[in-house]
């Protein structure tokens, strides 16, 4: 009797044990894991993401044109090349001040809000896009000097 008696405290404790054990560990894995935070979406960080992309994209699209208008002598098939590079550009920023427009929609902004930064988006783009159009005008003339 005894026997049993050590046997069902011993089965008892370890059952207690493991079920301290079992929410102990439960309770700090899912503390120690930090909870990822969703980033707001805001107007500047529309800007800085398009910003960014059309940064990134103008050097890419020079090269392109450079590249594409080697051995080209007519001027309106450099014009065509280089609006194309452009177009590309413009795309990007054309998707930022949309997704700005939606943002202005979702938070019932006023439009100036919406504008503001939609134009500052669009200064950046008439910078990028000037790359290509610089590489158009130096190549162009280049052709029409021969």
């Amino acid at each position: 009797m005894k026997k049993l008696l050590l046997k069902s405290m011993a089965v008892a404790m370890t059952l207690t044990l493991v079920l301290a054990l079992t929410s102990c560990s439960d309770d700090s894995a899912s503390s120690a894991k930090p909870k990822k935070k969703k980033k707001e979406v805001t107007y500047e960080s529309i800007y800085n993401e398009y910003d960014k992309k059309m940064a990134e994209l103008a050097p890419k699209k020079v090269e392109e044109f450079n590249k594409e208008s080697e051995g080209v002598t007519d001027v309106n098939k450099l014009a065509e090349i280089s609006t194309k590079k452009v177009g590309d550009i413009a795309l990007i920023n054309t998707q930022g001040a949309e997704r700005m427009a939606s943002l202005m929609q979702k938070k019932g902004d006023e439009y100036s809000t919406y504008e503001e930064w939609a134009m500052k988006l669009s200064d950046r783009y008439q910078e990028y896009s000037k790359q290509v159009t610089d590489a158009y005008m130096s190549k162009a003339q280049k052709v029409a000097l021969k």
